[in-house]
């Protein structure tokens, strides 16, 4: 992409990010996640949902929250990402600690 003079937009991040969930990688996704960072994408809510859901769906709970602290706006997609995470992983107790910080927030 860039070898033809293309920059990826907060959208192109997206379909990349998913195909790396898709397939466990992980590492590739760190990569991109650095690039998002230099082009000033990552605290783009819909690129920044995208990367947080990978890190979750891959059990890398530590990458996920240092993310999801670092999104100015979370909505309801990135505070569904990190329960389902949960869930998917195992771990209700921060799945029902997560889904009530989600309420307390709405209060």
């Amino acid at each position: 992409m860039w070898g033809m003079g293309f920059c990826p937009k907060e959208f192109t991040y997206l379909f990349v990010l998913k195909s790396c969930s898709v397939f466990g990688l992980v590492e590739l996704a760190q990569v991109i996640h650095g690039l998002m960072i230099v082009n000033g994408y990552q605290q783009d809510v819909f690129a920044g949902s995208a990367l947080l859901d990978l890190y979750v769906i891959c059990g890398c709970f530590g990458d996920a929250y240092k993310l999801f602290d670092r999104i100015p706006q979370r909505n309801e997609v990135t505070w569904n990402s990190m329960d389902s995470g949960y869930v998917q992983n195992g771990n209700w107790v921060k799945a029902l600690e997560a889904l009530e910080s989600l309420v307390l927030k709405l209060v």
